[in-house]
């Protein structure tokens, strides 16, 4: 029998034991869906906008962002956020972390030589074997930011902050990090690759959020200054 979810959004959902698996994006705003299926991964990201759901089933799973707006969710302390998609195709691997897709080109281990599509650069991924990744442009910069995520992190230090708040770039960088659990290299990619060399000194909250549209954590950043 299908679930309600793959009813609505029309799609199939992969059964491998207890767990359903979706490979791509799943955009659920402006339809009736009122629950998610537990043990459910999202290989991209889930956009719950506006949607009657009221609770995050139990053991999910998304590889992207997580759009909560206008949903009555107030926590999402039960995602996991960190569990990798791999995809097979022409003989080659590829994995997605942290929301960024790359060839796979050597592993040993718990470390991945990888390839960012679109790039020439050999970077690395790494992981503790217990669902936390990190990337790297060097193998010491993956453990090294493999222990900032494992580490506790404090977002108090955020939560005076409004939408008119000024942060500098690497104090940006910081920020993001800190609320969403994205690794270095990531944000620091994506930030700089939205800015297209208009540099600043400073950024509003609000700012940030418009830069990082799309990309990992966003949703999840978004929510905590829009309490």
């Amino acid at each position: 029998m299908k679930t309600e979810l793959e009813k609505i959004a029309k799609i199939t959902l992969e059964k491998v034991g207890q767990k359903l698996n979706y490979k791509g994006y799943l955009d659920l705003r402006g339809t009736t869906i009122t629950s998610l299926p537990d043990n459910l991964t999202v290989g991209g990201y889930l956009d719950l906008r506006g949607t009657a759901i009221t609770s995050l089933p139990d053991n999910l799973t998304v590889g992207g962002y997580l759009d909560l707006e206008g949903t009555t969710i107030t926590s999402n302390k039960k995602i996991n956020r960190y569990a990798p998609f791999v995809y097979f195709w022409r003989n080659r691997k590829y994995i997605k972390s942290d929301g960024i897709f790359s060839e796979v080109v050597k592993e040993r281990g718990n470390v991945f030589h990888i390839r960012m599509i679109g790039k020439n650069i050999i970077s690395y991924l790494i992981t503790d074997g217990q669902n936390h990744w990190s990337h790297g442009d060097t193998l010491r910069d993956a453990k090294n930011d493999l222990i900032f995520k494992i580490c506790d992190r404090n977002k108090s230090d955020y939560e005076g902050l409004s939408m008119d708040s000024e942060l500098s770039h690497a104090d940006a960088i910081i920020c993001y990090r800190v609320i969403t659990g994205a690794c270095s290299f990531g944000t620091k990619d994506f930030i700089n690759n939205r800015l297209n060399g208009n540099k600043k000194n400073k950024y509003k909250i609000a700012e940030i959020i418009k830069i990082t549209t799309g990309e990992y954590g966003n949703g999840e950043f978004k929510e905590f200054f829009n309490k």
